[in-house]
């Protein structure tokens, strides 16, 4: 579904002569000031968006930046903070956003749906991931060694029944002769987390 149309992008040229006093900031001096010079340097003005929309051009071209924009133009949630600037609030004033009459007939706004997410909570994601799969690895060779060794033990003649201790090892070392090495293993530890979120 698309629930945005398009945004709307100041251009240097035609959008810094301002009626009120609010932008006299951008004079000469300031038009280099980020995000002003990124995309419309670039001569980039106005995205307009299908279900479907791809951006793919080089680093350093503004990609980011205009997902930056579009994200905080729409309050949407974001856990990670992003490059700014005194200038970017200014900036957001003068862009544009014209949502889809999908997005109209939300019940909340678009911000209660919407999130942004970066390139670097994926990496992050996938990085915490592994650590954690790491961590449940090594706990997977010791309860494997611990398995094989009780497995070879033998089981003991009596238990005390009013130590908790032993017949907690009891019922333990029960349970480990009983079930196979797999489902032992998957009953105390459980499977590595997937990288992949579906």
């Amino acid at each position: 579904m698309i629930y945005i149309e398009r945004i709307k992008l100041p251009s240097l040229d035609r959008d810094y002569t301002p009626p009120s006093r609010e932008f006299d900031f951008l004079n000469s001096t300031h038009k280099s000031a980020y995000p002003f010079h990124v995309l419309s340097f670039r001569g980039l003005f106005e995205v307009v968006f299908d279900d479907v929309t791809i951006i793919t051009v080089g680093n350093g071209t503004g990609k980011s930046t205009l997902l930056n924009i579009i994200a905080q133009k729409l309050k949407l949630r974001r856990p990670t903070p992003f490059n700014n600037s005194e200038y970017f609030d200014r900036y957001l004033k003068l862009c544009r956003i014209d949502l889809s009459s999908t997005a109209h007939q939300l019940s909340a706004g678009i911000n209660e749906y919407g999130r942004i997410i970066s390139s670097d909570e994926v990496f992050d994601y996938m990085i915490e991931t592994r650590l954690k799969n790491d961590e449940i690895d090594e706990r997977r060779k010791t309860i494997v060694a611990d398995v094989e060794r009780m497995r070879d033990d033998e089981m003991p003649d009596h238990i005390d029944l009013e130590d908790p201790e032993s017949i907690r090892a009891y019922l333990h070392q029960c349970e480990v002769k009983k079930k196979a090495r797999s489902k032992y293993i998957k009953d105390h530890l459980g499977f590595n987390i997937s990288e992949f979120k579906r």
